[in-house]
């Protein structure tokens, strides 16, 4: 909750965050009382320095969990190149991002790739469930032939018992509740090599269209690997914690 200023009046805050359900304030005596309220999956560690509180959430239960990431293209084959943007650096970008956060949040993580080298699409699969995956997560940019197509989608294979299906819709639904791009919706592909071989609840994210002019601003921006990386952390924690109920 960093830079939050309350008004003295105001009963609740509006907070867009996974992990945090709502914030109420009431008077007690000539105290402030806070109430954080957070859904059951997640825990919170509370540290107050001096008039300073930091209150930091955790996703429960995610000992033993391995997620893999797959930043898409890399090497010879740069995926969509627009100017002098290529589609290979925005998903390597955003996948070292979220391998991080994931990391600090406790899950084992299995990259297919961690620099600008190619891995042929065919053996990623195999990579993946070599490396012990729970989830497998591909990351990619878009484009099309008509500009004004924009927006985010993600592509699943059901062979699973809809487990592939349940981690798209937490991570699309995420993503476009916290990076603002429209919805375009889950796309069943049957014939996609690296959700189809992974053989764990699988998705190949398609963030925004480079093709779009907004979306590719909106891609290449400094902030975007950050918060585009979070974004997708918290479907995953929300795709693991429906796992807990």
């Amino acid at each position: 909750f960093n830079d939050i200023n309350v008004a003295a009046n105001q009963a609740a805050l509006n907070i867009n965050s996974n992990a945090v359900t709502k914030v109420t304030f009431s008077n007690s005596g000539e105290n402030l009382l806070m109430t954080v309220t957070i859904p059951k999956f997640y825990k919170a560690d509370v540290n107050t320095l001096k008039k300073e509180t930091e209150i930091t959430f955790y996703a429960k239960d995610v000992k033993n969990k391995t997620v893999i990431v797959d930043p898409g293209h890399g090497g010879t084959q740069p995926g969509k190149v627009v100017g002098d943007v290529e589609e290979k650096d925005l998903t390597l970008k955003v996948s070292l991002a979220l391998r991080d956060i994931l990391k600090k949040e406790g899950y084992n993580v299995g990259m297919i790739r961690d620099d600008d080298s190619y891995v042929y699409y065919g053996d990623r699969p195999q990579m993946a469930v070599n490396m012990g995956g729970d989830i497998f997560v591909s990351i990619h940019a878009n484009s099309y032939e008509r500009a004004s197509v924009n927006g985010s989608e993600i592509h699943y294979t059901e062979n699973d018992n809809g487990l592939s299906k349940l981690l798209s819709q937490k991570i699309i639904n995420a993503v476009v509740k916290e990076m603002g791009f429209s919805n375009r919706g889950l796309f069943k592909d049957s014939g996609l090599l690296v959700t189809k071989n992974a053989y764990m609840p699988s998705c190949l994210l398609e963030m925004g269209f480079m093709t779009n002019e907004s979306d590719l601003k909106k891609m290449t921006s400094d902030t975007f690997p950050a918060k585009m990386a979070q974004a997708i952390y918290d479907g995953i924690a929300a795709f693991f914690a429906s796992q807990q109920i």
